[in-house]
């Protein structure tokens, strides 16, 4: 009787038991789904739920953000549950992680639940054991009582969602849209579709005059792919768009949320025309050439995506482009280009502007710009005497274009001072330069003029430092005695001295006057030496002698002193260099043998040098 009561009794506290745990669980169910706003607007994210024994952690892999304040975690197990309310604070986005702790064992579950729509977002479940816990004492275990089932809320179904979305051949430029041009639009759905019903697609950011979807021509090519073409017009815009895509509902006939599936470029505006384009500084040089700026006038409207390509092209159509980003708050854009690549001649420059997507204006061209980088060639550069205190400078040299007397630049340095220029002739004419000028100068000597400049008309300078020496005035005012009259000959009866032309160019001694009180007639030796074969002998460059084989032992006459001895030739003396003058022998009066050597050390000499220029130089020696 008392086994039978105790039976009875196990077996109604096993049925109440049951009811509370029924009647808890359903009011847990209905407060997890019932927290909260109700909203249609599910979202679409991927959770990754981890348990352990002592903590919760639940990652954002994907999908829409989530609300924190609306993002609730519950945490239970068969007996007991802990709600975490607004979980996150703030929102809670792709690669976020929020993490809670438990004390639960046993079967442990955690929902994520969207209260503001209702939706359970994650579910996991995990088996957490109890620590072991020994013990000393033998009681009797308590007898097992059967636990019923814990009833646990079902979770919305998950809509379905995009995977993933095409749309080739984007982004749309002008030339297509006028072309009207169709792309087809490819939805992949992550899951199995109702094929009888067509999801809903939107642009977002354009008019229909622009982008229209074919909505009669999308079809569903296979349970989860959905194909619809979208037609382009030119409509002169540049604007980025959305794709949303909404309605579609799978095949439980649970409805997707909306959705962005892919954003795209449509720009059919070609930019405006540049303004101008204008090549900096007037001509290309040599000296520029590697730092020519081209500068363009933007055009009168800008997007703030163009680039601006200016090319410049020479008269062999050899070109160079380059290119720089328009800053829409400025008036011109400038580029820099090395310049050295191109030919001498004209340069043409072409600019035109273009977007992002390769859309274009129509090209600008400014006039011709010159480049010359070829300085003048010297062909030759002369000075030429043309009186005691004048002489001309001729230059010649080639050259594309014309030079003007103003860009010559003569140095002029001698004795004296430049008293007057007088331009002869100035020959610009086709490819060849010619220039003349006469210089008047205070005092014959020798001048030397110094070409320092000759630039065209681009600044090219073909000047290098060439010089042309002229010597002005007659051969006397070039020659000098040098002071080193000496006597020779056992008696000491020859005199020997030296003179020196200074000029750089060349000097004649025609013919020679001797003068002096100690002797009055010079014989020659007829000893055959070199000094003494003639009576009067001057060796430069040529030699000149007085010859009349009138030896002294022949008995014949001698040079008479005090007259003019022809020389049999012009002796030359060569610029900047000396000369000999030998006389042999000085002898008293008498002819023939009674004449008697003079020994000349300490007597004056007075010697005249006859140049073939008419001039004459006096000098006196004292050996």
């Amino acid at each position: 009787m008392t086994d039978s009561s105790r039976g009875q009794s196990e077996t109604v506290g096993i049925v109440l038991l049951t009811a509370v745990i029924v009647v808890l669980v359903s009011v847990l169910g209905a407060g997890v789904l019932s927290s909260g706003p109700q909203s249609t607007a599910e979202p679409l994210v991927d959770l990754d739920i981890d348990i352990t024994s002592t903590t919760v952690s639940i990652t954002h892999n994907g999908g829409d953000t989530v609300d924190g304040r609306s993002f609730d975690v519950i945490i239970r197990n068969e007996t007991a549950s802990q709600r975490y309310e607004s979980a996150v604070t703030g929102p809670f986005e792709p690669t976020d992680t929020v993490r809670l702790s438990h004390s639960y064992t046993g079967t442990v579950t955690v929902l994520a639940v969207a209260v503001d729509s209702s939706t359970v977002l994650g579910r996991e479940s995990r088996t957490v054991a109890t620590d072991p816990t020994p013990t000393t004492d033998t009681a009797t275990p308590t007898p097992e009582t059967e636990t019923p089932a814990t009833e646990t809320a079902t979770p919305a179904p998950e809509p379905p969602a995009i995977d993933s979305a095409t749309l080739p051949g984007t982004p749309i430029d002008d030339t297509e849209a006028n072309n009207n041009v169709e792309r087809t639009l490819t939805l992949t759905f992550d899951t199995e579709m109702d094929r009888t019903i067509a999801p809903s697609i939107e642009l977002d950011g354009v008019t229909e005059s622009s982008a229209t979807v074919v909505t009669a021509d999308g079809t569903w090519t296979t349970a989860k792919t959905y194909e619809v073409p979208i037609r382009f017009a030119d409509n002169d815009v540049d604007k980025t768009i959305d794709v949303t895509v909404s309605e579609a509902q799978d095949a439980d006939g649970t409805e997707m949320s909306p959705q962005t599936a892919l954003s795209f470029v449509l720009d059919s505006r070609s930019p405006g025309d540049v303004n101008n384009v204008v090549v900096e500084p007037d001509a290309i040089t040599q000296a520029n050439q590697n730092a020519v700026d081209v500068t363009i006038t933007n055009p009168d409207s800008l997007d703030g995506d163009e680039t601006a390509r200016v090319t410049l092209t020479d008269q062999t159509g050899t070109d160079i482009t380059r290119s720089a980003t328009i800053d829409p708050a400025t008036d011109e854009t400038t580029l820099t280009f090395d310049t050295s690549s191109l030919a001498d001649g004209t340069v043409t420059p072409t600019a035109v502007v273009e977007d992002d997507v390769g859309n274009r204006g129509d090209s600008v061209t400014n006039d011709q710009t010159p480049k010359d980088t070829t300085a003048p060639a010297v062909d030759s550069f002369t000075a030429t005497e043309t009186g005691s205190r004048t002489f001309t400078v001729t230059l010649e040299a080639t050259e594309q274009t014309s030079i003007q007397a103003s860009d010559v630049t003569l140095g002029v340095s001698g004795p004296g001072t430049v008293e007057n220029v007088e331009q002869l002739n100035l020959d610009n004419s086709g490819s060849s330069f010619t220039y003349r000028v006469k210089y008047t100068v205070s005092q014959p000597g020798e001048y030397t003029v110094t070409l320092s400049e000759l630039t065209d008309a681009y600044g090219n300078d073909g000047a290098t430092g060439q010089t042309a020496t002229v010597a002005l005035g007659d051969a006397a005012d070039f020659v000098r005695y040098t002071g080193d009259a000496e006597t020779f000959g056992g008696d000491g009866s020859g005199v020997a001295l030296s003179i020196e032309n200074t000029a750089s160019t060349a000097v004649s001694v025609r013919n020679v006057t001797v003068s002096t009180d100690a002797a009055s007639t010079l014989f020659e030796s007829g000893s055959g030496s070199t000094r003494t074969d003639h009576e009067i002998r001057v060796v430069g460059a040529s030699t000149g002698v007085w010859d009349t084989n009138k030896e002294r032992n022949a008995g014949k006459d001698g040079y008479q002193i005090g007259s003019t001895a022809v020389l049999s030739d012009a002796a030359m003396v060569s610029g900047n260099s000396t000369a000999e003058v030998t006389m042999y022998e000085f002898l008293t009066s008498g002819k023939g043998n009674s004449g008697k050597p003079v020994d000349m050390a300490g007597d004056e000499i007075t010697v005249t040098l006859g140049f073939s220029d008419g001039s004459e130089l006096t000098f006196t020696v004292t050996p």
